[in-house]
């Protein structure tokens, strides 16, 4: 199919939940995305996104996978995600899904050689790499502004107990967590700044029921060594503070990639509006264009993240469900 930069992207989205929602808003808003179907087991909920959203509404899989798009983006509890990618790359469609993209890296694999199978994109949301402060700091440590890193302090968590659905962060089926839920973001960052490492020493961790409520942990990568909290019961900074050779450099709520300042010294503070269109943009021209992955954010890049999530969760003993870990 021949495309012009006017064209209007088609999605599909699965799920009808508050992500699904925020998303769809910006697409909808952008003139150059819209969203054709959702497919949602909640049907007041689906019915309520196609109304406001003008798409149809699909409560079989089957039916909703016949529509024609160009990409379908997942926002589905992690539980569910290798399914419904596996079911949408069978039926020939480009995939965006929701972080992490699969319960382990063994699922992620598969799906790889599916896609590759195919001939199909495959990706997953981090929208902190697409973020115009977190490019500006990759692009001048790659070049050496900074120098080389020594330390780099991460947070991030928030009290799950006062959100509505707050009962998916606490069980185990789910594949919920705080390592999967805000860890993921973390080990990503690293991943892409400073390279794969398994490196890893749990300080500590609180489980309850099998779940991960919240951790403390260290790793080296590359020469830096790193410390990690996340939590699922309190709020944390969200910051990414990174002690460089050549001065120190923070990133407020690092997860969105979009402030950036310099030397502790908030006067510095350079920020850009928070969007979901930087990334889904990006994967419009990139299918558009023919790609079958992101170029910033790489399969490469999501498995050895993912590699380093499983490695994460072995050390701290956590154990979910087989039917949910299992191809």
């Amino acid at each position: 199919m021949k495309y012009d930069s006017t064209y209007k992207f088609r999605w599909s989205i699965i799920g009808s939940g508050h992500i699904a929602r925020k998303v769809a808003r910006e697409l909808s808003d952008s003139g150059l995305h819209q969203i054709v179907a959702v497919f949602s087991r909640n049907q007041i909920t689906g019915e309520e996104f196609c109304k406001k959203f003008n798409c149809s509404f699909y409560d079989k899989i089957e039916a909703f996978l016949n529509v024609d798009c160009d990409c379908i983006y997942i926002a589905s509890p992690t539980d569910s995600h290798y399914e419904y990618i596996k079911n949408c790359l069978e039926h020939g469609k480009n995939v965006l899904c929701e972080k992490p993209i699969t319960v382990n890296s063994r699922q992620f694999e598969n799906l790889i050689y599916l896609a590759k199978e195919r001939d199909l994109y495959l990706s997953t949301v981090l929208a902190f790499k697409y973020g115009k402060k977190y490019q500006q700091f990759k692009n001048d440590y790659n070049a050496y502004k900074y120098g080389r890193i020594e330390k780099l302090y991460m947070s991030f968590g928030l009290d799950a107990s006062l959100l509505k659905k707050r009962t998916r962060y606490f069980d185990p089926s789910t594949a919920s967590g705080a390592i999967m839920e805000h860890g993921i973001y973390m080990l990503a960052f690293i991943e892409d700044i400073l390279g794969y490492s398994t490196d890893i020493f749990i300080v500590d961790v609180h489980m309850d029921k099998g779940v991960d409520i919240e951790a403390v942990l260290t790793m080296t990568a590359g020469e830096a060594m790193c410390n990690l909290k996340c939590s699922n019961r309190k709020v944390l900074s969200g910051d990414a503070v990174i002690y460089c050779e050549k001065g120190l450099v923070t990133l407020p709520f690092f997860n969105r990639g979009c402030s950036i300042y310099f030397d502790d010294n908030i006067d510095t503070l350079q920020k850009e509006p928070f969007s979901f269109l930087y990334q889904f943009n990006q994967v419009r021209l990139e299918i558009m264009d023919g790609k079958k992955e992101s170029m910033f954010n790489t399969t490469e890049h999501i498995l050895n993240t993912m590699k380093m999530l499983d490695a994460v969760k072995q050390k701290m003993g956590i154990i979910y469900p087989q039917n949910i870990e299992n191809l």
